[in-house]
């Protein structure tokens, strides 16, 4: 029986084999990574965020 997922990016839904429960595929329309869990659809991963690893964001200085 198919596994209904969900791009967490982007929302397209797919039905992939149960062979790929526990994997991680890729969405075709944002190229998103998609985890693949079993029933519950909590098992995808949240959407990716653009953020530095610095920790603080730069600011332009005022002169």
């Amino acid at each position: 029986m198919p596994i209904p997922v969900t791009c967490p990016l982007c929302g397209v839904k797919y039905q992939v084999p149960e062979r790929l429960k526990g994997k991680n595929i890729k969405c075709k329309e944002c190229e998103e990574l998609i985890s693949v869990g079993g029933a519950s659809a909590g098992g995808a991963l949240p959407p990716r965020r653009n953020s530095s690893k610095g920790g603080k964001a730069s600011r332009p200085s005022q002169a």
